[in-house]
């Protein structure tokens, strides 16, 4: 999902595809069991409790019909190339964010556990807050995104 994060030559729209990814990643983990199950020690969990899927699933839904993830892109655009650097979204520093994200995702495909969904989790973070705080958006998008990691799983 995250693969082809930044294979754009402006880093806004490197950013843009990121956030978009970001939505999938979450739609993936509410609606279509993209995580259902993690390899534990003990043997396989289920993610969400399913009180705890309608859950996320509304408040992602609710999410998603506000227009936030519309207006920070649009901010992104808005950034300059001095905002963009001041916040690590250029160059080298961008592109290590960009490659714990790929790594992260590749690692969990290649053996989905709790202990690596968490990493992939802060992987996103790790860019995400780069761009929340350089756009000045709304952290509701990364709360959903944390919140995806702190919900109880069935043992």
């Amino acid at each position: 999902m995250f693969e082809n994060v930044g294979q754009f030559e402006d880093e806004r729209d490197a950013l843009e595809q990121f956030i978009l990814h970001t939505k999938q990643f979450l739609l993936h983990i509410a609606f279509e069991h993209y995580f259902e199950k993690f390899t534990y020690s003990d043997g396989d969990a289920i993610l969400f409790e399913p009180l705890h899927r309608a859950q996320y699933q509304r408040a992602l839904s609710e999410y998603m019909g506000s227009g936030e993830l519309e207006r920070l892109i649009r901010q992104v655009h808005g950034l300059t190339q001095a905002q963009l650097a001041h916040h690590g979204l250029t160059g080298a520093q961008l592109g290590i964010k960009r490659e714990i994200v790929r790594l992260s995702e590749q690692r969990f495909a290649a053996q989905p556990s709790g202990r690596l969904f968490r990493r992939l989790l802060k992987a996103v973070d790790l860019l995400l807050d780069s761009i929340l705080a350089a756009a000045g958006g709304s952290t509701a998008l990364r709360e959903l995104k944390e919140a995806a990691g702190l919900l109880p799983v069935i043992p």
